[in-house]
């Protein structure tokens, strides 16, 4: 049975009360099923109160192929989503298209359809023509026109401004005006947003985008766009471009060749088949000197052999940068590099910046590895580097992380596939410490993700595996059927629910709600209490989640499956909620068997019940 209540002792910011149970989560933290690797969060099981799913519009739709924040869109103070949909039709097959999905004070439905969204709770942008496969990737731009409101990028890699598959990048300008219901990206002016054009055929420009935060230092957002094929120092070698956001906006078409230093730089793969930019992200300040550095993916790389892979972290500067950066120079003042261990860890196929998991008050970067071996055969994993004010070597050799400079995670079981994505996950429990999240998209046959919760002493093993977390370390969110990809994409979501805790979100584009591969997004809330008392978000506080004393016994409802208060949950507490089951009176009166306060009797109580049992 719970524990008296009371929240972690750790200070917390804590949002508005919307008059909602904080969260409960009992319903979705179930024991694993056969042959997956963890207890923890179903996903097939969230409700209004835990989350949300956000279902794609059509079959074959891969809705979910990428998924990220939107930071707040339409200017009302409240983080919003985004959601591709690469092989959606809109204006011919694979035309692709991007979902906005608006958060809202108290959360967004338990189930949302993307196909309904209207202009008031969300918005779709549709791809320009057949097989652009616009929504390959899709991120939160911070604010690159300097207009007071966050925008957002989406990759449209094989669109052919500049030749066959020059690919292209959209810009869609934020506002507090209202949205249409839909925006066509080949209508972008200039005002409303605007286009970012490859440079030559075949680059794929696009593949990967990203937010870069200030790395020019002038107060403004600058963009980061990955361009994985392009032939910068052979054939294949990939380049990024770095963008600097500017107050004095841009041309409804900007064409990428044109940076020249002043207006933003390129980033040059080391040699033929790295694959420079398949991935690209912020990577905060890394080096804690005050400018936005970026994190560059290269998962082809051969630095220790064939297909080892590499990242590479370029350091931001108020020193005019040169038109090209070549990654292969770097000397650990300009950036530095991470290689690969092992022959085909495709180190680099998934980069993030992570905010600051280690409470030294500087950014930390993560870069996902999913062939690594040492779990099984392709378990995956991923490397934490931590930031640091001292110099960086040229070369971060991954079996130097100790600990104490970062630390190797290591996917749960062979085939996982773990670190197939990675990013932040915001402080998703609330102690004031960011944490991360790792996605695993073969994992369980339908796919897996996890969260490792950041440490406020600062303290890692050297090596973290996903198959033996402790619950005050993280946890495993489950995906809800065989053959959904759960894990292809993983973000943080902002806090879209706005009670002042951070979400996550995890796409599932395998999943089939409306039709084959329709694809599935799953938002999940954060928590910050501490229901047992222990100091640690465990999986009981996921279960008991709620300051509601409907009966008034002194203890949260979600917490309080003893109904008939004889200090155990047994058969006779199961017989008492189903006697009840069905609506409740209206509080204050009591109401025992109403555990997650709803105001009825019903499935979730009767699993808060179960979870609690004993």
């Amino acid at each position: 049975m719970c524990a008296p209540y009371r929240w972690r002792r750790k200070p917390i910011l804590k949002g508005p009360s919307t008059g909602r149970s904080r969260l409960c989560l009992a319903a979705v933290i179930a024991t694993a099923p056969a042959g997956a690797h963890a207890a923890g969060v179903d996903l097939a099981a969230l409700d209004v109160n835990t989350g949300a799913a956000l279902n794609g519009a059509a079959g074959l739709d891969l809705s979910g192929h990428s998924v990220a924040p939107a930071g707040d869109l339409n200017g009302d103070g409240i983080a919003d989503l985004l959601i591709s949909a690469l092989n959606a039709a809109p204006n011919g097959a694979g035309s692709g298209a991007c979902y906005v999905v608006f958060g809202t004070s108290g959360g967004v439905p338990a189930v949302v359809e993307l196909s309904a969204l209207d202009g008031s709770n969300g918005l779709v942008l549709n791809g320009a023509i057949a097989g652009d496969f616009a929504g390959i990737s899709v991120a939160a731009a911070g604010d690159v026109n300097a207009d007071g409101f966050d925008d957002i990028i989406v990759g449209a890699y094989a669109a052919d401004p500049n030749g066959a598959s020059s690919g292209r990048s959209y810009v869609l300008y934020g506002t507090d005006q209202a949205f249409p219901a839909t925006v066509e990206l080949a209508m972008l002016n200039g005002t409303d947003g605007f286009v970012l054009n490859g440079a030559t055929a075949v680059e794929r420009s696009g593949r990967s985008v990203a937010g870069a935060g200030d790395v020019n230092g002038d107060g403004i957002d600058d963009l980061v766009i990955g361009a994985l094929n392009a032939a910068a120092n052979g054939v294949s070698s990939g380049k990024a471009y770095v963008v600097f956001g500017t107050a004095a906006g841009f041309p409804a078409a900007f064409e990428l060749s044109s940076l020249d230093g002043s207006t933003g730089f390129v980033l040059s793969g080391a040699n033929a088949d790295d694959h420079a930019g398949v991935s690209v992200s912020s990577a905060g300040d890394i080096n804690a000197d005050g400018f936005g550095d970026v994190i560059i993916g290269a998962a082809t790389a051969d630095p220790a052999g064939i297909v080892t892979g590499a990242a590479y972290v370029v350091f931001g500067s108020d020193v005019p940068f040169p038109p090209v950066l070549g990654l292969g120079s770097l000397d650990g003042t300009s950036g530095f590099a991470i290689h690969g261990a092992m022959l085909q860890d495709n180190t680099g196929l998934s980069v993030a910046g992570l905010g600051d998991v280690n409470a030294d008050g500087i950014d930390d970067v993560i870069v996902g590895v999913a062939r690594l071996d040492i779990n099984g055969t392709d378990a995956g994993g991923a490397y934490v580097i931590f930031g640091s004010e001292e110099a960086f070597p040229p070369v971060v050799d991954p079996a130097s992380l100790n600990g104490v400079n970062g630390f190797v995670i290591v996917g749960a079981a062979p085939g996982d596939q773990a670190g197939t994505s990675v990013s932040s996950a915001g402080d998703f429990n609330g102690d004031g410490v960011d944490d991360l999240l790792i996605g695993a998209h073969m994992a369980n046959q339908g796919g897996a993700a996890w969260v490792i919760f950041g440490q406020s002493d600062g303290v890692f093993a050297n090596m973290v595996s996903l198959g033996d977390l402790d619950p005050s370390a993280g946890f495993a969110v489950n995906g809800a059927a065989a053959g959904n990809d759960t894990g292809q994409s993983v973000a943080a979501a902002g806090d879209v629910n706005d009670d002042g805790i951070a979400d996550i979100v995890i796409g599932a584009p395998g999943a089939d709600p409306n039709g084959r591969l329709s694809g599935t997004s799953y938002v999940v809330y954060g928590q910050d209490a501490d229901c047992n008392g222990n100091d640690v978000l465990d999986m009981l506080d996921l279960a008991c989640g709620s300051s509601t004393d409907l009966n008034f016994n002194n203890r949260p409802d979600e917490c309080d499956a003893d109904i008939d208060g004889d200090g155990v949950v047994t058969i006779a507490d199961m017989l008492a909620l189903l006697a009840a089951w069905g609506n409740c009176p209206d509080p204050p009166a009591p109401c025992p068997a109403d555990l997650d306060g709803d105001g009825s009797v019903g499935i979730v109580d009767f699993l808060i019940l179960l979870a609690s049992w004993g």
